[in-house]
């Protein structure tokens, strides 16, 4: 059993737009046991719409199997669910005075279009894939 002793930061990209450091921990021995990344971009926001997309389009994707029109399908509408459900979470904090009940009807106005431009983005961006 590894004791750690020390973590070791060295900066390798500093500046306005970003900044990156390498954290390594050391053992006993001074040894390096583990190595993360750390990327701090100022300013940047990760919306909960983005998440929710992301995580939407994820589980999707992992419940339609192998099939990859089954993929589409299922990641493109669980990600928009879930990019409504981020932007009800994001109205619900950013904009002030907001019900739950208005926050969920300004999220969920434009649903169906919204699964429309992403099916036909997601079936581009395969059948792209496909040609390359």
């Amino acid at each position: 059993d590894e004791t750690y002793k020390a973590t070791s930061v060295t900066e390798i990209r500093s500046n306005d737009d970003v900044y990156v450091e390498r954290v390594d921990t050391l053992n006993d021995l001074g040894e390096v046991v583990d190595t993360e990344y750390r990327v701090e971009i100022p300013g940047a926001v990760i919306t909960a719409e983005r998440v929710g997309t992301i995580f939407g389009s994820t589980i999707g994707r992992r419940l339609a199997g192998d099939n990859p029109f089954a993929q589409i399908a299922v990641g493109t509408v669980l990600g928009s669910i879930g990019s409504s459900v981020g932007e009800v979470i994001d109205n619900l904090v950013w904009l002030e005075d907001l019900s739950l009940g208005d926050a969920i009807e300004e999220a969920f106005q434009n649903f169906g279009p919204d699964v429309a431009a992403a099916g036909l983005g997601a079936v581009t961006s395969y059948l792209v894939g496909e040609a390359i």
